[in-house]
């Protein structure tokens, strides 16, 4: 009988095969190239990943609403990253998140090989750049469901800081340049909404309910009215 390759290494050569959907500056004049993935392939690379604990003082720092440092609305984020690489997952929560876009990467030359997811997704009204690491199947730790340390051989901790700051530039920098249909988000746990309409990026948060949803409405009416393509985007995650 014929050995047949697993479903993930293949998924793996099919992807790395197209054109990297983005490429990101790295040290030394290297490059790291991102690819985008289906949800059918983040679901089944997913399964084989590790994940890494995230460095919550430093995104909280990346975030910070300091003057000098504009902020990475989730407008601006979700347009930028539908522009680059077409509409958001549908692997998440849609209590807590309203969009996730998952891609595939690998350790930069000099370093022992190794591949790599990054999401970058809202949670609870946050933008997160979510690390995991690709194992072989049978590797224990897959059941274990456990959050791991950067694996610093290949990323150590400032290495994947670097890293998320360098994506989150670039997002900011695409954003400028990019002119998105209207469209309308919400994040229900926190009761935000966000989007685009009037020719300019929107986000706001609602103590109350009913106020939540009557603006809701109030912004996916505007955006029905001033949308140049049929149906409008109203997005429901």
């Amino acid at each position: 009988m014929t050995c047949r390759i697993p479903l993930a290494e293949r998924i793996l050569a099919d992807v790395q095969h197209d054109e990297p959907t983005l490429t990101l500056p790295w040290e030394d004049n290297g490059e790291i190239p991102f690819w985008r993935l289906d949800d059918q392939e983040f679901e089944i690379l997913r399964q084989r990943s590790l994940a890494i604990n995230e460095d919550y003082f430093f995104l909280m720092r990346l975030h910070s609403n300091r003057p000098e440092i504009e902020r990475l609305s989730l407008g601006r984020a979700r347009a930028a990253l539908t522009k680059l690489s077409g509409p958001s997952s549908k692997l998440l929560d849609p209590y807590k998140q309203s969009f996730g876009f998952p891609f595939l990467y690998s350790v930069p030359p000099g370093k022992p090989f190794a591949q790599y997811l990054m999401i970058v997704q809202d949670i609870r009204g946050s933008l997160y750049f979510t690390s995991r690491r690709m194992v072989s199947a049978d590797d224990p730790r897959i059941q274990q469901h456990f959050l791991h340390e950067p694996f610093a051989e290949e990323f150590h901790r400032k290495e994947l800081n670097r890293l998320t700051a360098t994506m989150m530039g670039f997002l900011k920098g695409f954003s400028e340049c990019v002119v998105p249909s209207p469209f309308v988000g919400k994040v229900d746990s926190e009761q935000i909404l966000y989007g685009y309409a009037d020719g300019q990026y929107f986000e706001e948060q609602h103590d109350s309910t009913e106020t939540y949803r009557a603006v809701f409405d109030r912004w996916s009416g505007i955006v029905a009215a001033s949308a140049d393509v049929d149906p409008p985007i109203i997005v429901t995650q």
